[in-house]
């Protein structure tokens, strides 16, 4: 389910794409059935199996997210039987930490996962043919992740293997020993490439595991795959079994034996998991039981914040209230009762020492209406300097309508228009946007008056120079032709402040952010440009912007035509050809110093 305790507002992205979102199917040789194996991810391109039998992918983020509270990096994912890895569509993704879902082997920022692959095949030295390699399209890279067994899952730690500007790497293979890949797509030139080891240097030793950890890791994996078979089976014995891994500290012990129990009858388990407070036991019955749980979920709060008088630990406390969000979520509201025995537990937590808790105890607070939960979560915007806090907490005071003054709304404006001046991706503007005009809506002609100097967005630091584009200035209508003798030429030596100053001239900025340049962050109507160099060349950037329309991504297209760009041809139509040039270098240099590459 979306399992969102507090309707997002920017959900309409992705064609309200329902959950699961993303996921894994399992079927046989001859599809006579189709079962899904787990959900949750955002675009995993392709998988593989390692030498253990276990499964791996590299899912993609939403870049457009950067910045936000709700960003989900792309992450390599162990891939296992009911998981769940939290991708939702619009402002709706699961952070990590919910019990609920499974961590990343490593997450890996930002980047266009395509092929993966383990090097078993390959004749490398051991530190590459034990690695999961990944392919990046957006940056030109393959990185190897070095996987450790960890438990019942594992843990990885990433490496830069190989990289090109451009080198839009689509695919790859290893064969005879050696790895091939091809680069390409969205209309650029293709290549095939071969790399060998030649032996000439000792490249260092791969992360070794502890042996005791690996001895430890197959027995919690055996463990975890058994626990798994009553995933789909249900029997007295899997019933203990699961019983007695409910709260293993393993977290994919844990979630393994979650999924196992809720597959079970309810009425054979609830009155243990009741009896014993068992923190994921009840996130079982939160999410399958016929009986609102909230009220022995608040108890199970209750009597572990007092025996440990306010030192809580923070992954049963987390685990805690996820699964009151869940009671509420599946089986309702609370009575009024349980309402006030709810809020005069949390209170006094928030706030708490990590963001992890403040965040959700912040959201079951607005949740359940409470009384003075501005003045709390003011101050903890107020005293952050991360961009997750406080599009988490904009985003949650706007859902409280009781309790605002003055001084407060000017707080919440000042925390906003700080909020303003950091740049992100282009739905971090959009989210600036929308919280803004829902604040100024609301608010009396009184308070408008009062909050006036508050109520425009905050102008950027450094303004964009002026649009000169001219329609009566025409020195020729460009194709691509008519360069392609000079982008046999390196451009990189062709002056950059020149190139910037076309970018802004002819129009370039007032649709797409790129790199490092602040009068472009809220530029959000077209792709970001950030690091372009790395997956198109010269000729492919130059004929984008000669033919908007030759090739439009999926997330661009005109509502009024889906194979019309938004973006009008003839822009550089009014210029001469080394201001052209000057205007591909500048895009081919600013992005090949981007700090990711």
């Amino acid at each position: 389910g979306e399992d969102q305790l507090i309707p997002h507002p920017t959900d309409e992205t992705y064609e309200n794409l329902p959950a699961p979102g993303g996921h894994v199917l399992r079927t046989d040789r001859d599809g006579t059935f189709f079962e899904r194996l787990c959900g949750g991810l955002r675009n995993a391109l392709d998988l593989d199996f390692n030498q253990d039998g276990e499964l791996f992918v590299y899912d993609a983020d939403s870049e457009w997210d950067s910045g936000l509270s709700w960003y989900k990096p792309t992450r390599v994912l162990h891939i296992v039987s009911g998981g769940e890895y939290g991708w939702r569509r619009g402002t709706g993704k699961w952070p990590a930490y919910y019990r609920d879902s499974l961590p990343s082997v490593v997450d890996v920022g930002l980047g266009s996962p395509t092929g993966v692959g383990f090097g078993y095949e390959s004749a490398f030295p051991d530190r590459w043919r034990e690695a999961f390699f990944i392919a990046d399209w957006s940056y030109g890279r393959l990185l190897a992740v070095h996987i450790t067994p960890d438990g019942a899952s594992y843990t990885g730690e990433k490496e830069t293997f190989l990289s090109g500007r451009p080198l839009n790497l689509t695919d790859f293979v290893f064969h005879d020993g050696a790895l091939w890949f091809i680069t390409g797509g969205r209309r650029t030139q293709s290549a095939l490439y071969r790399v060998t080891w030649t032996g000439e240097s000792s490249p260092p030793d791969a992360p070794q595991p502890d042996p005791e950890k690996v001895a430890d890791a197959i027995s919690s994996r055996t463990l975890r795959q058994e626990l798994e078979r009553f995933h789909r089976e249900r029997s007295e014995t899997g019933l203990n079994l699961a019983l007695r891994h409910i709260d293993d500290p393993d977290r994919h012990l844990a979630f393994a034996a979650r999924v196992a129990l809720e597959n079970q009858a309810p009425e054979k388990w609830t009155d243990n998991i009741l009896e014993r407070s068992s923190p994921n036991g009840l996130l079982a019955l939160a999410r399958v039981g016929d009986a609102p749980v909230d009220a022995a979920i608040v108890d199970a709060l209750g009597s572990l914040t007092g025996t440990k008088q306010g030192q809580v630990d923070d992954s049963t406390l987390l685990t805690l209230l996820r699964a009151l969000q869940l009671s509420y979520i599946r089986q309702g509201e609370p009575d009024t009762k349980t309402r006030q025995l709810a809020i005069s537990t949390l209170l006094p937590l928030y706030p708490s020492d990590t963001m992890e808790l403040n965040h959700e105890l912040g959201e079951l607070l607005v949740y359940l209406k409470t009384p003075g939960v501005i003045e709390p979560t003011l101050k903890l915007m107020e005293a952050s300097t991360d961009t997750r806090d406080w599009s988490h907490y904009l985003t949650l005071l706007r859902f409280v309508d009781e309790g605002w003054s003055t001084d407060l709304r000017r707080r919440y404006f000042l925390c906003l228009r700080n909020f303003e001046t950091f740049p992100g991706g282009r739905d971090y503007v959009r989210t600036a946007q929308d919280l803004r005009g829902a604040a100024v809506a609301i608010l009396g002609e009184e308070e408008k008056e009062a909050l006036a100097d508050l109520l425009d967005p905050v102008a950027p630091e450094s303004l964009a120079p002026p649009i000169t584009i001219d329609p009566v200035v025409f020195v020729k209508d460009w194709t691509i032709d008519d360069f392609t003798g000079d982008l046999r030429t390196p451009l990189e030596k062709r002056p950059t402040e020149n190139g910037r100053r076309i970018y802004h001239e002819i129009a370039c900025a007032a649709c797409h952010r790129f790199g490092a340049d602040p009068s472009t962050t809220h530029a959000i109507l077209g792709p970001d440009l950030s690091g372009i160099g790395s997956r198109f060349d010269a000729r492919a950037i130059l004929e984008s912007i000669i033919s908007p329309s030759l090739v439009i991504s999926d997330a661009y297209r005109n509502p009024s035509g889906p194979n019309i760009s938004l973006m009008p041809p003839g822009l550089i139509n009014g210029l001469e050809k080394e201001e052209v040039l000057d205007l591909v270098a500048y895009l081919l240099q600013e992005s090949r110093s981007n700090p990711l590459n």
